[in-house]
């Protein structure tokens, strides 16, 4: 990507408009809700937990990556429909008709199946490796490299960002963007792009980019929910983890190097966890090794939704208890992140919405 420096700084354009990120057809559901019937309908990503759905017309339709847990579908019309990595985890398909649906990666967990059979019935609902395989290649190329530029295209900082429409609108982290002169992303085609700044907050390190000119569509993600986030519950994210080579001769110009797509596996640690970079952003705790470069990273959940961002948070509050002449006594220290060996930080994606950013 070449050698490059940097100097000038960015006025981040803060109070814009999000765009809706839909994971299906609202009117769809609407219809599907109201009648039963949604026959070539678009249902992807739909949250149809706990529905009864008994005897509905869904031929035809895309439930790609539904959440169908506990759902009576006995009796319905199946036919033709794409439930790819629908999760039918309790699920009653009782007499339902599957004929030609494409049933590729689907969950089965306690499933009942159209011949009365329970599918799997002392599973425990995770992802087998090849489907995380899958799951993962589907979704490399939903994110990118994000190379900060002076005015005269050096390289000033590198991070990540994904995707989150088909028009080219991608989220990266604030500080990832917080100056420079130009803005460029690299793909996993290794298309470089222009990019702009077109929203952002300091109060929760989010940033929204937009492709110039994009002449095509991308591949976006798809918006989970991080309000019913649980301790122990397994995520991952992409990123782009480097390190930063210093040239003694000229300490203004770098080096980077880039471990494109590297993907990092483990469980969250802790909610709710503070910082006073971010007053009253409840950040999530991560048993993640955070390096320079995954900054602006997706975190995704097992069925791969977007649930937030990963930051290299400067400071994390923590608390200390010590012993003070056999007496207890609490206290609070600010604790630089990126030295808590092990861990890493996201902001949930929900203050995406919240901050209409």
């Amino acid at each position: 990507m070449g050698h490059r420096n940097f100097s000038a700084l960015i006025t981040l354009l803060a109070g814009m408009t999000v765009l809706p990120v839909l994971a299906f057809e609202e009117a769809d559901l609407e219809q599907l809700k109201a009648t039963g019937i949604c026959k070539n309908c678009d249902l992807t990503d739909a949250d149809l937990t706990g529905a009864d759905l008994a005897r509905a017309n869904l031929g035809g339709t895309n439930l790609y990556r539904a959440e169908l847990v506990g759902v009576n579908l006995s009796g319905a019309f199946l036919t033709r429909a794409n439930l790819a990595f629908a999760n039918f985890e309790n699920a009653d398909l009782t007499g339902a008709d599957l004929t030609g649906a494409n049933l590729t990666q689907a969950i089965f967990c306690k499933t009942i199946m159209p011949d009365g059979e329970i599918r799997n019935p002392n599973c425990s609902a995770t992802l087998s490796d090849s489907k995380l395989v899958d799951l993962i290649e589907a979704l490399d190329n939903t994110v990118v490299v994000v190379l900060v530029l002076d005015d005269e295209s050096h390289i000033l900082n590198h991070g990540t960002a994904f995707f989150i429409s088909q028009d080219g609108q991608l989220l990266t982290n604030a500080h990832v963007v917080d100056e420079g002169s130009d803005f460029e992303i690299v793909t996993l085609e290794q298309e470089i792009l222009k990019v702009i700044v077109v929203g952002a907050t300091k109060e929760a390190d989010i940033a929204r980019l937009k492709v110039v000119n994009p002449g095509r569509t991308f591949k976006a993600v798809t918006i989970g929910d991080s309000d019913r986030l649980k301790k122990g519950q397994r995520v991952f994210s992409i990123g782009n983890p480097g390190i930063e080579h210093v040239y003694p001769d000229q300490q203004q110009f770098y080096n980077h190097s880039v471990l494109e797509h590297s993907l990092a596996h483990g469980y969250i640690s802790g909610l709710d966890r503070q910082s006073p970079s971010w007053p009253g952003v409840d950040l999530i705790e991560l048993d993640l090794t955070s390096y320079g470069g995954q900054s602006g990273s997706p975190l995704f959940d097992m069925m791969g939704r977007v649930i937030g961002i990963v930051s290299g948070g400067p400071y994390i509050t923590a608390r200390i208890i010590s012993d003070d002449n056999n007496r207890k006594a609490e206290s609070s220290v600010e604790l630089p992140a990126k030295q808590s060996e092990g861990k890493a930080y996201a902001v949930p994606i929900s203050y995406l919405e919240r901050l209409n950013l």
